[in-house]
């Protein structure tokens, strides 16, 4: 019975330490949507006059702008990954063209030295 009591008094303690502080957040939180609020009100009202308009035709056309640019950089993108790609051709099997021989060089190799294990494996436990 005495440890509830110790917890019952507590808890009305901390109640009373923290409820305080709980009524400030709430009402600076009240405060802040009202400032957010005006000023929602304030750009409405300010969209609504000629320099707004005027502002929101700058901005629409620099971002018209801002596209067209990057539609061109994508273009010029696309015409360098399109030319890369016909450099490096292919063959009609799929498979890297004979030009390259650094595309054969490794495969071979790595079969020569690989036949070259296997074989001196087998030699050695004859």
């Amino acid at each position: 019975m005495k440890r509830v009591m110790y917890l019952v008094v507590a808890a009305l303690v901390g109640t009373v330490v923290v409820a305080p502080s709980v009524a400030a957040q709430g009402e600076q939180a009240q405060e802040w949507v009202q400032n957010a609020q005006n000023r929602v009100d304030e750009a409405r009202q300010y969209m609504e006059t000629p320099e707004g308009q005027a502002a929101l035709a700058d901005a629409r056309a620099s971002v018209e702008q801002a596209l067209q640019d990057l539609q061109g950089a994508v273009q010029e993108k696309k015409q360098e990954v399109t030319s890369k790609m016909e450099r490096t051709a292919l063959v009609k099997s799929g498979g890297p063209g004979v030009d390259s021989l650094g595309a054969l060089a490794a495969p071979a190799a790595a079969l020569l030295v690989g036949g070259a294990v296997l074989g001196y494996a087998v030699l050695r436990r004859r």
